[in-house]
């Protein structure tokens, strides 16, 4: 038995579905309309009428976007951010689709133990790995070799200008080694989520490889291809839906991450959420109007990558769930 189309319905039916689709949408998007309504208001306004969330801005103040616009610190995090997310997403991405394909279409000895093993990393709550992660970042030691950039220092300074050349260099710091260690550095979430995510990339894209026909592959080695020949001309083209559709999530999960931006970077070079809390401090009260503000410019992101790549996500989500 399957539900008759919406088009049959009788109009009354259809007003009802109509009306709980809208009351459903509306409580769905209060939260973003309340952090809108906060953040178009003054900081004076918040913090001393009653009931200063519900009200309506009046009058209408950009203080709460303005603030961290104008804000080179803010723009350092945020870059920063693309700095750490994308190739945290490229890393786990790429090795997933391999280990994936591994999986998936070859047998070999304790293959089934091997992904078991991925699977099992997702079941881990992440708060009990914040000590031995801390430990570990702080201990490795990686030799750096001392190399003078002075002249390339110079060489920016003179094509692109002091605030840029500034803008630069606080990134680039955010990328040194203290004593040979990642930690409190963005090599340290590079790190930590590129080995953290990589679990749940396995598993979705095992699952998704594994639902292509053998067939194909079993042409190519006919045709004399290798692994590797088989893996970038035939595999990859198929899975770029499920390659679109993963790059999104983990973009996502990466760019929010607040707990690990916390625990692992201690000074001011960590991810926007993180800096966020930061910027909003006042020198006594909490400026709620920026925080509010901060969080629709950072959530811009994930927002329009989204955008960029519905169809390819949808198609991801959705290729294989119909027969025929």
């Amino acid at each position: 038995m399957y539900p008759s189309p919406i088009a049959k319905w009788t109009r009354l039916n259809r007003a009802y579905y109509l009306s709980l689709l809208i009351a459903l949408t509306f409580i769905w998007l209060l939260p973003v309309l309340l952090l809108l309504n906060t953040a178009l208001k003054d900081n004076d306004q918040i913090n001393t009428e009653a009931g200063a969330r519900f009200t309506p801005p009046s009058p209408l103040s950009i203080e709460g976007f303005w603030t961290l616009l104008a804000n080179p610190a803010f723009w350092q995090s945020m870059a920063l951010s693309f700095a750490i997310v994308l190739p945290v997403v490229v890393i786990s991405i790429s090795f997933a689709s391999l280990a994936g394909y591994a999986l998936a279409k070859h047998r070999f000895l304790g293959r089934t133990w091997i992904f078991a093993f991925f699977v099992a990393g997702n079941f881990v709550p992440f708060q009990v790995l914040t000590l031995p992660v801390m430990r570990l970042l702080q201990d490795i030691m990686i030799p750096v070799p001392e190399i003078d950039f002075s002249w390339l220092s110079n060489a920016v300074q003179f094509a692109l200008g002091d605030f840029i050349t500034a803008f630069l260099s606080n990134l680039f710091r955010a990328f040194e080694l203290k004593n040979g260690s990642p930690y409190n550095s963005a090599w340290a979430l590079i790190l930590f989520h590129g080995a953290f995510q990589t679990g749940f990339c396995v598993f979705f894209m095992r699952n998704f490889i594994a639902a292509l026909p053998t067939e194909l592959i079993e042409a190519a080695r006919i045709e004399g291809a290798g692994e590797f020949q088989i893996f970038f001309k035939v595999i990859l083209p198929l899975i770029k839906p499920a390659l679109a559709a993963l790059g999104l999530l983990i973009f996502t999960f990466v760019w929010n991450d607040f707990y690990w931006s916390l625990v692992l970077t201690q000074g001011e070079f960590t991810l926007a959420p993180t800096a966020l809390v930061n910027l909003a401090r006042g020198e006594w009260l909490n400026r709620w109007n920026v925080m509010a503000g901060g969080s629709i410019i950072v959530a811009l992101p994930p927002l329009l990558f989204f955008f960029f790549l519905q169809r390819q996500f949808v198609a991801g989500l959705t290729l294989g769930a119909n027969k025929g």
